[in-house]
C-alpha cells in the first residue's frame, strides 16, 4: 500500500468550530446523529459488509470508537505535558492509501468484528463523553492550542484540532452505516 506523499490540508476541520464550546457542541451533535443512524440499522445488516473490502456497520462503529480512544490517549498526554513539558509529542508515520487511493485506517484504529450493538453504543457514548470532559481541562491547563500529536493523515495537530477531527470523523463515517 502506498504512503501519502503530503499531509492532507486540515483547514476544513474549522467547520467543527473555532472555539472549544462550539467544537464540543459539534462533537455532541455528531455523536447523536451517529447513534441515531446506528440504531436504525437492522439487526440483519449490522454485521453484514455491504460490498467486498467494505466494513459492516458494526465495524464502522468499532473503528470510530477506536479512533476516539486514539485521540483521547493523545489528549491525555497533552494534559500531562502541562505539568511535565519534557514529555514527547507522539509521532506517527504518514498514512497509507488503498489501491483506489483512499485513506486506510491505521492499525490501532482498525475495526474488530463481532461486537454487539449494545456494546458499540455504550463504548461510543463513553468515548465521546471522555473527549467532551477532557476539553475544558486542556483549556484550563493552557494546552488546547498546543501540539498534541502527529496524526497519520494530517501532520501535527493541536488538542483543539484533535477534538475537531473526532467530531468530523464521526460524521464522515455516519453515511457508511446506512449504505
Amino acid at each position: 500500500m502506498p504512503q501519502i506523499s503530503e499531509y492532507f490540508d486540515k483547514s476544513f476541520l474549522e467547520r467543527e468550530g473555532t472555539d472549544l464550546g462550539t467544537v464540543l457542541q459539534s462533537l455532541e451533535k455528531s455523536k447523536q446523529i451517529f447513534l441515531t443512524t446506528l440504531e436504525g440499522v437492522s439487526d440483519k445488516a449490522l454485521h453484514l459488509s455491504p460490498a467486498e473490502h467494505r466494513w459492516s456497520p458494526a465495524q464502522v462503529a468499532d473503528h470510530v470508537i477506536r479512533a476516539n480512544l486514539f485521540f483521547l490517549e493523545a489528549l491525555e498526554l497533552a494534559l500531562e505535558r502541562a505539568t511535565n513539558p519534557s514529555l514527547p509529542i507522539p509521532t506517527a508515520p504518514k498514512g497509507q492509501l488503498s489501491g483506489e487511493g483512499k485513506p486506510m485506517a491505521p492499525e490501532e484504529e482498525a475495526p474488530r468484528a463481532g461486537r454487539s450493538r449494545a456494546e458499540l453504543i455504550l463504548d461510543l457514548e463513553q468515548s465521546v463523553s471522555q473527549l467532551e470532559h477532557i476539553g475544558p481541562r486542556l483549556e484550563a491547563a493552557g494546552q488546547l492550542g498546543k501540539l498534541a500529536r502527529e496524526v497519520h493523515f494530517f501532520a501535527p495537530m493541536t488538542a483543539l484540532e484533535l477534538l475537531r477531527l473526532a467530531s468530523w470523523h464521526m460524521r464522515h463515517h455516519t453515511r457508511q452505516l446506512s449504505s
